[in-house]
């Protein structure tokens, strides 16, 4: 027998788990399908993430904050530079606690959990999608990350690049710290970077993204270089790329599976969320409507990337440059930027979730006082060739 829903949503991370808890809350029969036993294991986050996830989310996460991040120590492999704000800058959150919270939400507002439920077939037919022959919807909705099933099978655009994560839980001889380090250079973790995050007195996450080579051969040299001890280990894969088509007739994808990540720091979980928003705003609109055709579905797309186009070309500019720079230019980079006008506006201005917002007052502080930055030989590495500004800038 086959069980009839709405919408479907597969996958129950944080993004999967809210926008059924949207929908659901507009009174409509919704399913989300998740592989794993536990809601949020196994765990593939860093838990760095920008305090705005609790307005998003309208939740209080303080019984998931395990530290607040006010700054970054980040090194290369000769240099490296100290930025620190007034303000809190990001949560380190235990992810996999967030993903119960929104998830119980998400059920006590009417969607219903199927765990354990590994959702491998797809058949379209004319009234609907069938899953696995056990349940069927209107409307399919992929929030499963990086590998997405429902993108594969819907013939949606793969990631144009996967970053290997790969981190630990551990112990570490420190006090709690309020700063996150960073490490970069080919040698460290090649086309990407490392990090260690302080999770409380003795405990930080450390770990790395690459893009070629062992992402646990790479690691090994940080955890000694950091006299660390690891407790539980975990990783996953980082979708980059500017996905221009999340949609097709009766499905959507959101979050990983839609590429919605920042191409610098790898983060996605605010971003998902967001988009999350506007997935569901969406999917309630075809619902009512009862039409689930590729142009009414196509709203969604255009309004994904009216918030966050700009932020991934930025981010995808940003990248191409970094690959191209070796452990040298990284270590004149670095020491370029070791200067206290500037790493003060970087630390006023900085957002992990925007990264860009950091350049236009660093322009505009260029144009008023412009010697403390004569100074600074990789400036056009930030935009200053009119090519590069004129993309930064939209």
């Amino acid at each position: 027998m086959v069980t009839e829903f709405d919408a479907v949503v597969v996958g129950c991370g944080p993004v999967g788990g809210f926008c059924a808890d949207l929908i659901a809350r507009s009174g409509y029969k919704v399913a989300v399908l998740e592989e794993n036993e536990k809601i949020g294991l196994p765990k593939h986050c860093s838990g760095l993430i920008h305090q705005r996830i609790e307005d998003i989310l309208e939740m209080n996460l303080d019984d998931a904050t395990e530290n607040e991040i006010y700054g970054a120590h980040i090194h290369s492999k000769n240099s490296e530079i100290f930025l620190h704000a007034e303000t809190c800058k990001s949560l380190v959150l235990d992810r996999s606690k967030v993903d119960a919270m929104i998830a119980e939400r998400a059920e006590a507002n009417g969607a219903e959990i199927f765990r354990k439920f590994g959702a491998k077939k797809f058949e379209l037919k004319e009234d609907g999608i069938e899953i696995n022959s056990e349940i069927k919807c209107k409307l399919l909705i992929g929030a499963d990350g990086v590998r997405s099933r429902v993108a594969r099978t819907f013939g949606l655009p793969k990631p144009s690049e996967v970053v290997i994560g790969y981190q630990v839980d551990a112990e570490v001889n420190e006090e709690a710290t309020d700063s996150v380090e960073v490490f970069v250079g080919r040698e460290v973790a090649p086309g990407f970077f490392g990090w260690k995050i302080p999770t409380g007195k003795g405990k930080a996450r450390i770990g790395l993204g690459v893009t070629k080579g062992s992402a646990s051969g790479y690691l090994d040299p940080i955890l000694k270089r950091l006299d660390a001890k690891p407790i539980e280990k975990f990783g996953g894969g980082i979708p980059l790329g500017l996905m221009e088509k999340s949609y097709c007739s009766r499905v959507m994808t959101v979050g990983d599976a839609a590429q919605q990540v920042k191409p610098i720091s790898g983060g996605g979980v605010n971003m998902g969320l967001q988009c999350a928003k506007h997935c569901a705003k969406i999917a309630i609109e075809s619902l009512e409507l009862s039409d689930f055709s590729d142009k009414e579905l196509s709203k969604y797309q255009k309004l994904w990337q009216k918030d966050f186009k700009r932020e991934l070309k930025i981010g995808l500019i940003a990248r191409k440059i970094f690959n191209n720079l070796n452990d040298n230019d990284l270590d004149t980079i670095l020491d370029s930027l070791n200067n206290d006008h500037l790493l003060k506006t970087v630390s006023t201005y900085g957002d992990i979730d925007y990264p860009s917002r950091v350049v236009e007052p660093i322009i505009a502080d260029i144009l008023v006082e412009p010697e403390p930055y004569l100074k600074l030989k990789y400036l056009s590495l930030i935009g200053m060739t009119p090519s590069v500004l004129h993309g930064l800038l939209g």
